[in-house]
């Protein structure tokens, strides 16, 4: 069931049966058994058909279609997503590398608010939602962000469309 579950949602968001059906085999592929080969198989066909049907129906649409132009342009931008992603691979190495730490300390210290699992997750919880109330941009929904982040216009062009 979970080799069908990983090729129907690959299916779903790639629309690529077959490609969904060798990655639900690559993931679970310590205990992958053959004979669910079909039944995932059909699976991801059936989740294709199911998809292809809603996307006709036109208050259904989950996300505004993507039409970027043709053209790709070498600019000054390419360079500062590099720097981005550099920089952002190094704020997550310190951000894994402190949390680990965190984690041992937990362990070492045996401080009771911070050494009972469920403290520990309510307290980070409660942090993550005071951080994130203030901040107006935070509380845009999902499909709100998704559809900013796709679309070929400039940001300064959608800004009230939030």
């Amino acid at each position: 069931m979970y080799s069908a579950a990983v090729a129907a949602g690959m299916t779903a968001t790639f629309g690529a049966p077959f490609g969904a059906l060798l990655f639900s085999i690559e993931v679970s592929s310590t205990y992958y058994m053959v004979s669910n080969l079909f039944k995932s198989f059909f699976c991801a066909v059936f989740a294709l058909i199911i998809f292809k049907i809603t996307d006709k129906i036109a208050w259904l649409h989950m996300f505004i279609p993507t039409k970027f132009p043709l053209s790709i342009k070498i600019d000054h931008e390419l360079f500062l997503f590099a720097l981005l992603g550099i920089l952002s691979g190094l704020f997550a190495a310190v951000f894994v590398h402190v949390m680990t730490t965190i984690v041992h300390a937990r362990l070492r210290l045996k401080i009771p608010y911070i050494s009972d699992r469920v403290k520990w997750c309510l307290g980070i919880a409660v942090i993550s939602g005071l951080m994130k109330f203030p901040v107006p941009f935070l509380m845009i929904s999902d499909y709100k962000i998704l559809n900013q982040m796709f679309t070929i216009n400039d940001l300064g062009q959608n800004e009230g469309k939030f």
